[in-house]
C-alpha cells in the first residue's frame, strides 16, 4: 500500500486542505472588520445630517457585498459596501451583512440604532403677564415616552443680559408632540421675545418605543418664540380687566388627503382655502409636502407634489415645484415647521398677501399618494389693523374610513379661543359638487385624544347658525346631515377629521373658522 507523499510548500498545502487546516499566506474567505453596533443621532439643524452612511469593511478583497433587514429608504452599493439611509426613521435595525470574495462568503449582524429627534418647535405667541402660562411644543419624528420631568431652557430678558429659566414638561408622552409650559412670575420682563436655547431637554428621559434616547440637540439655534412678557404694574382696575379681549388666533393651518392626477374636475387635488383678515399685508409660508411624509410613517406618500396659489378672482398668485431650501428653510425653522431634507421634491414658497381669500391647490406631478398642504403665519404681527389667518377650508375626496379628510390648526395666544369647525357633505350639492357625501361625521383631537365630535349639525342649531353668521360661513340647510360644532379651545394644536358615516366615499369639506370672543 502506497501512501501519498507531500513535500515542499505545495505538498503541505494539499495536506492542510485535506485536514481542514488554515494555510498561512494563502487565500481565504473575507473577515468583516467594521463596527457591528452603530448609534445614529440626527442633528436636524444640519441639513446634510439627514442621511447617514455606513460601510461594510472586510479583509480579503471582497468583490461584492449584500445586506438584508435594512432600515426604510436605505440602499446598499453592492460593489463598495456602502449603506446609505435616512436618520428620520427611528428604531433599532439588525442588518444581516455579507462580504464575498473568490474563496467564500462571510456573514455578520450589524445593529443600526437610529435615535429619535426633534424636528420642529412651535410656541404660543402673545403677550403674557405674571400669573399666566405659555407653552412651547416639541415635535418628534416618532412617538416618544417621557420619564421624569424634562425641562427646556428659556432666555428671558434683554438680549445682552438674559435670565435663564426652565419650561417644564406638561403633557404628550406616548405621542410625537411634547408640551412644555412656563408660568410667568413677578419680575419677568421680556419686550423683544422669549428665546429657546438649542440644548435638549434636561432633568428627565425622552425615548422611543425601542428605548433609544432622543438626539441631544433641538432644530434651532435661538428660537424666537413670539412671546413677550410685560411685568405686572401692580394696579388692576375693574374697567381695565373687563376690557381685555381674547388674543387667541389661528397661526398655522394644514390639510392632508390622498391626491391623484387625471380627474378633469380637479376633485382629486388637495384644495385648501384660507382667509387673510385685517387691513395689512400678511407674509405666509406655504408648503406642499409629499416625500417628507415618509419620515413620519405615512404609507403611500405622494412622490412629487406641486403647489399653486390662487386669489379669489382665480388669478395665479404664486407657485412652486421642488423647494430650493434657502429662505423657506429659515422661515420654516422660525415658525416651528418640521425640516425638509435637501433635494426632496416637496414644494414651498414664501409670499406676502394682501387681505382677502386665497385657494391653495396641491396636485401630483404624476401618480397618486398622500399629500399635506400647510399655511404658516410668517410674521405674526399684532396690534390695530394687523392681519391674521382667520379660517381654513379644505375640499377633497374621502375614500372611506381609511382615507378621511384631515385638517390641522393651531390656536395660539394668551387665552382660549373660540372656533367653529364644520364637516360638510350634503351642503356641497348647492355648489354643484357631484358625488358629495350624504352623511358626514366630525371629530376633533388634541395630542391624540378626542376633544369633541358631532354627527348632524342640528344638534346645536342655534349656536351653530349664529356662529356661521358671525364668521361669514355659508348657511346649511335645516335637517341636513352636515356636521358642525362650536368650541372654546385652549392654546395648542388640534386636528379635525371628517369621514363618511358607514364608511361611505364621496366629496367632503372641512372648515375651521376663528370666532370673536364672547362679550
Amino acid at each position: 500500500m502506497h501512501l501519498p507523499t507531500f513535500s515542499g510548500k505545495f505538498g503541505f498545502a494539499r495536506l492542510a486542505l485535506l485536514l481542514g487546516l488554515a494555510v498561512p499566506g494563502m487565500a481565504a474567505p473575507p473577515a468583516i472588520t467594521s463596527a457591528t453596533q452603530v448609534d445614529l443621532f440626527y442633528d436636524v439643524e444640519n441639513p446634510g445630517d439627514s442621511q447617514f452612511g455606513y460601510r461594510i469593511v472586510a479583509t480579503g478583497s471582497p468583490v461584492s457585498f449584500d445586506a438584508s433587514g435594512l432600515p426604510p429608504y436605505a440602499t446598499l452599493d453592492r460593489a463598495t459596501g456602502w449603506i446609505n439611509g435616512s436618520r428620520n426613521v427611528p428604531g433599532v435595525y439588525d442588518v444581516a451583512v455579507r462580504a464575498t470574495n473568490a474563496d467564500g462568503t462571510v456573514a455578520a449582524t450589524v445593529r443600526l440604532a437610529i435615535h429619535p429627534a426633534t424636528i420642529g418647535v412651535r410656541s404660543s405667541p402673545g403677550v403674557f403677564r405674571p400669573g399666566q402660562t405659555f407653552s412651547v411644543t416639541l415635535n418628534y419624528n416618532t412617538a416618544v415616552v417621557v420619564t421624569g420631568v424634562p425641562r427646556l431652557t428659556l432666555a428671558i430678558g434683554p438680549a445682552g443680559a438674559p435670565v435663564f429659566k426652565d419650561a417644564v414638561y406638561a403633557s404628550g408622552s406616548g405621542t410625537s408632540e411634547l408640551v412644555f409650559q412656563y408660568a410667568v412670575t413677578g419680575g419677568d420682563d421680556d419686550a423683544d421675545g422669549v428665546q429657546l436655547l438649542p440644548s435638549a431637554p434636561t432633568g428627565g428621559a425622552i425615548r422611543d418605543a425601542s428605548g433609544l434616547a432622543a438626539s441631544p440637540t433641538l432644530p434651532v439655534r435661538y428660537f424666537v418664540s413670539g412671546i413677550t412678557i410685560k411685568p405686572d404694574s401692580g394696579m388692576v382696575t375693574t374697567s381695565s380687566a373687563s376690557s381685555v379681549a381674547s388674543t387667541a388666533q389661528l397661526t398655522n393651518v394644514s390639510a392632508r388627503m390622498r391626491v391623484a392626477e387625471g380627474d378633469g374636475d380637479g376633485s382629486r387635488s388637495l384644495i385648501a382655502g384660507f382667509v387673510v383678515a385685517g387691513s395689512q399685508p400678511k407674509r405666509v409660508l406655504l408648503r406642499a409636502i409629499g416625500p417628507a411624509l415618509n419620515g413620519f410613517g405615512v404609507q403611500g406618500a405622494l412622490i412629487d407634489p406641486r403647489l399653486r396659489l390662487y386669489s379669489s378672482a382665480g388669478a395665479l398668485v404664486a407657485e412652486n415645484d421642488n423647494w430650493d431650501g434657502n429662505e423657506t428653510s429659515a422661515v420654516a425653522s422660525a415658525v416651528g415647521a418640521f425640516a425638509l431634507s435637501v433635494g426632496t421634491r416637496d414644494s414651498a414658497v414664501i409670499v406676502t398677501l394682501q387681505p382677502g381669500a386665497y385657494t391653495l391647490v396641491v396636485s401630483p406631478n404624476g401618480g397618486e399618494g398622500v399629500a399635506l398642504a400647510e399655511v404658516y403665519d410668517a410674521d405674526r404681527t399684532a396690534g390695530p389693523g394687523a392681519s391674521a389667518i382667520s379660517n381654513l377650508s379644505t375640499r377633497g375626496q374621502i375614500d372611506g374610513d381609511g382615507s378621511p379628510l384631515i385638517a390641522g390648526f393651531s390656536v395660539q395666544g394668551a387665552s382660549a379661543g373660540r372656533v367653529l369647525v364644520r364637516g360638510i357633505g350634503p351642503g356641497l350639492t348647492m355648489f354643484g359638487v357631484g358625488a358629495a357625501l350624504a352623511d358626514v361625521t366630525l371629530k376633533i383631537y388634541r395630542d391624540g385624544q378626542l376633544v369633541a365630535e358631532n354627527d348632524d349639525w342640528t344638534s346645536a342649531t342655534v349656536e351653530n347658525t349664529s356662529a356661521a353668521a358671525a364668521s361669514g360661513a355659508f348657511a346649511l340647510a335645516a335637517g341636513s346631515k352636515d356636521a358642525a360644532i362650536v368650541l372654546t379651545l385652549e392654546p395648542g394644536s388640534y386636528t379635525a377629521v371628517v369621514s363618511g358615516v358607514g364608511n361611505a366615499a364621496g366629496a367632503g369639506l372641512v372648515e375651521v373658522y376663528e370666532l370673536p370672543a364672547k362679550s
